[in-house]
C-alpha cells in the first residue's frame, strides 16, 4: 500500500495543540506531532467502530490484549501475558502513577538529560528529589550513560526514568549498555520506569530492546510504557498501555490511579 506523505492538510481550527499555540505565520516545530495523515487502516477501523453508535464506558477486550502480546513477541521476542497489560489514556499518567506508588520521599529519581519535559517535571509533582544525569558525549558523536554516576545517584533505591529509545537524542541503547544500566538499578533496589513510546521508530538497522526483556530479574524491577501514538501519529486518541510482569508490583502501581487516571476511550 502506498501513502502520500506530500499531501498538505490545514489543521487550523481543528483543536490541534501544535497549530493553536502560535500566530498563523509561525511554523510550529515544538512538539512530536506529525502533519501527515494517520494510516488509512487506522482511520478505517475508527470508521467501522463508529457504525455502532454507542460510545459508553469501555474495557479492553481479549482480542486486543492478544494482539499486543503477539506484536511484542513478533517484534522483540518478548514474552508477555495478556493480564500483564494495563491500559491508560497516556504514558504521562503511567510514569506519574509509578512514581506515586513506588518512590519514597528520601529517595532519588534519576532522569537522563536532555529529556522530554513531562519526564523531567514528573518527580516534582510528588515532592520527590530529582537528579538530572547528563550523558557522556563520545568522540564518534554518540552518547553514553555515566554508569558510576548512575550508581551513586541511586544509592538507597529510588527510580530511573528511562527513555528507551531516548528522546530527544535518538539514542537506541545496545544490549550491553542497557544491561549495565538495568543491573545497577537492580543492585541498588531501584525501579526502572521505562518509557518506550518511540520503540518503533528505529532506523539504520538498529533494534529496540525492551528493558524488561533483559531477564526475569530485571522484569521484576521494571514498569514499561508503550503506545502506538508516536510511530503512527495518533497521539490525540489518548491510548497507551503499561506492562508490569510482576503481579504484586502491577497491583501496587495500578492502585496509584487514586481516582485520577480513568479508562481509555472506546
Amino acid at each position: 500500500m502506498t501513502f502520500d506523505f506530500d499531501q498538505l492538510f490545514d489543521r487550523h481550527h481543528t483543536g490541534s495543540t501544535k497549530w493553536s499555540r502560535y500566530p498563523a505565520d509561525v511554523l510550529p516545530m515544538w512538539v512530536a506531532d506529525m502533519d501527515f495523515a494517520a494510516p488509512p487502516v487506522i482511520v478505517e477501523a475508527l470508521q467501522q467502530r463508529l457504525l455502532h453508535p454507542l460510545l459508553g464506558y469501555s474495557v479492553a477486550q481479549d482480542n486486543l490484549r492478544e494482539a499486543i502480546v503477539a506484536d511484542l513477541w513478533n517484534k522483540y521476542s518478548w514474552q508477555v501475558k495478556p493480564q500483564e497489560l494495563i491500559f491508560l489514556p497516556g504514558v504521562e499518567s503511567g510514569f506519574n502513577m509509578a512514581l506515586k506508588a513506588l518512590v519514597q520521599a528520601q529517595q532519588n529519581v534519576v532522569v537522563q538529560v536532555p529529556n522530554y519535559p513531562p519526564l523531567r517535571h514528573a518527580p516534582g509533582h510528588w515532592g520527590l528529589n530529582k537528579v538530572e544525569l547528563e550523558f557522556n558525549a563520545q568522540a564518534d558523536g554518540t552518547y553514553a550513560t555515566p554508569l558510576d554516576a548512575l550508581r551513586e545517584s541511586l544509592k538507597g533505591g529510588g527510580a530511573l526514568l528511562l527513555s528507551n529509545p531516548h528522546n530527544p537524542l535518538g539514542k537506541v541503547f545496545d544490549r550491553e549498555e542497557l544491561q549495565a544500566v538495568a543491573d545497577i538499578c537492580a543492585a541498588q533496589d531501584a525501579w526502572i520506569i521505562s518509557d518506550e513510546i518511540h520503540a518503533e521508530l528505529c532506523f539504520d538497522g538498529r533494534v529496540h530492546i525492551p528493558t524488561a526483556s533483559l531477564s526475569p530479574e530485571i522484569s521484576k524491577h521494571t514498569i514499561t510504557l508503550m503506545s502506538a501514538s508516536k510511530a503512527y501519529n495518533i497521539a490525540g486518541l489518548k491510548t497507551s498501555f503499561m506492562i508490569i510482569q510482576d503481579a504484586a508490583l502491577r497491583e501496587r502501581v495500578n492502585h496509584a490511579r487514586c481516582g485520577m487516571v480513568d479508562s481509555v476511550n472506546p
